[in-house]
């Protein structure tokens, strides 16, 4: 069985700590972590994940998920990314879209319903 590679990005460590453990029920998932954009950047880089979990407010005034997402879809391969974040604006969810996402989730979610998402987009 492959091993799928997953990058989890959030600036709350309780959130990144929940999706890793809620991933972990599939011993296929290869789980890392990154809290800033910088993180995540390095992290696409090094690790060239299959799926990235991106939440869309990561708190930095200069960067925000929407960078990071646009930075995923240049590598090569490029991986899938999940968009997680608050916001119900549409435009937000659009632009996501736009920028390659292939998945919206709002939160709160529930774990159950993040493990279906990221098995559909596997």
């Amino acid at each position: 069985m492959k091993t799928s590679r997953i990058l989890v990005v959030d600036d709350d460590a309780d959130l990144r700590r929940l999706v890793e453990v809620t991933l972990s029920f599939e011993k296929s998932y290869q789980v890392s972590q990154a809290s800033s954009c910088k993180e995540a950047v390095a992290a696409l880089e090094r690790e060239a994940p299959d799926l990235v979990i991106l939440d869309l407010n990561l708190g930095e005034a200069e960067d925000d998920g929407f960078s990071v997402c646009s930075r995923a879809r240049e590598l090569v391969p490029p991986p899938k990314v999940i968009m997680v974040t608050g916001s119900v604006s549409a435009q937000d969810q659009d632009r996501c879209l736009q920028l390659g996402a292939v998945a919206y989730l709002t939160k709160p979610f529930r774990p159950l319903q993040l493990l279906e998402l990221v098995k559909e987009c596997l």
